[in-house]
């Protein structure tokens, strides 16, 4: 995630609860966490955005920056440069606040400074975070943990491995979206969906997984997004279809609504929880089809619905596809929505 996506909200909940979000612009997700706490009854201002791409001030600050990136042999300047330029602008945003806040959300809290934190924390009444990477992929994130009331992982080896450490640490996992409405509906004459980002660790997991859908005529459809020339070219008659721009959060629901199942990947090397593929799949009533054993510590985990592939039974991919999808109880489902994710997190009852 780049350190130019944010966008900062103000939601007023109607039961006079107020709550400072502060989640990166990633796929546009915050859109739709946005839409979900209107839906779920929440008043939503905008008070801070800046979703567009980084622009220096001056030719000097551009200047200064090609010095040190080409000739100083600093690739990380323009990434500090921006880090304190959007932390900036959210302190003087927060400062412009003179009402009581009850609670601030930070997602991605390793993309704050620490005095902005101080400030938020001047701020309100409670003040948690979420972290929906691995701990140690972004490793600035232990000096903030402190800082927080509340600390949530989506890794739940990050919980057990640091909970000694940090007492304000816990474990949650991702959430679904109650979107779109209209689930359960194959539009598409293909089968399998993959959507996601180009990374060279899961590119022989994923030539090896075509090779095999391609020899069982299952036909499906995998997305990447990349724009390097070199990678195009190189995969260029693989089956992979490469995107030039992302696809919005919405418009990856839409798309995936069509297709009677989605392929998932481990990113075991980052981290050790499961991606909101999983939680996608068990909202649209669609089936799953993943290399990460973690599923089956799940409660909803069925073999009927969810199947873990490996080099010894990816050949069972298409009698698992055509196997019927058996429902899950809604009360189940229910349970890791986003309005049951966000219960926990803001823990309304206390």
């Amino acid at each position: 995630m780049s350190y130019k996506y944010y966008v900062y909200y103000l939601i007023e909940l109607k039961v006079s609860k107020t709550l400072i979000l502060i989640i990166p612009v990633h796929f546009e997700l915050y859109r739709l966490m946005v839409r979900s706490c209107k839906e779920l009854g929440y008043e939503v201002k905008l008070i801070f955005l800046t979703d567009s791409a980084f622009k220096y001030k001056n030719r000097g600050q551009r200047i200064k920056s090609f010095i040190c990136k080409n000739l100083l042999g600093d690739k990380n300047y323009k990434k500090r440069l921006i880090y304190d330029t959007v932390n900036k602008e959210l302190q003087n945003s927060l400062l412009d606040i003179d009402q009581s806040i009850d609670f601030t959300l930070v997602i991605r809290p390793d993309l704050l400074s620490i005095d902005s934190i101080k400030l938020l924390k001047s701020k309100v009444k409670h003040i948690v975070a979420y972290q929906w990477d691995g701990l140690m992929r972004f490793p600035e994130v232990f000096k903030r943990i402190p800082y927080f009331d509340k600390f949530f992982v989506f890794d739940k080896s990050d919980s057990l491995k640091y909970k000694e450490q940090f007492n304000n640490l816990f474990y949650i996992s991702n959430f679904y979206f109650p979107y779109p409405k209209q689930i359960g509906v194959n539009k598409s004459e293909k089968e399998l969906i993959f959507i996601g980002s180009y990374l060279k660790n899961r590119m022989p997991s994923i030539l090896n997984l075509i090779r095999v859908l391609q020899e069982q005529n299952i036909k499906s459809d995998i997305y990447l997004h990349c724009t390097d020339k070199k990678i195009l070219d190189r995969y260029k008659d693989s089956g992979i279809k490469f995107l030039k721009k992302p696809l919005t959060y919405k418009q990856l629901l839409e798309t995936e609504n069509n297709y009677k199942a989605i392929l998932d990947f481990d990113n075991s090397t980052i981290h050790q929880g499961v991606s909101f593929r999983v939680f996608e799949a068990l909202y649209l009533k669609k089936k799953l089809i993943t290399n990460n054993p973690l599923i089956k510590d799940y409660e909803f985990y069925n073999k009927a619905n969810f199947f873990i592939w490996d080099d010894k039974n990816i050949n069972e991919i298409v009698d698992f596809i055509n196997q019927s999808y058996e429902d899950i109880t809604p009360e189940l489902v229910e349970k890791y929505s986003f309005e049951a994710w966000l219960r926990v997190v803001l823990d309304h009852e206390n």
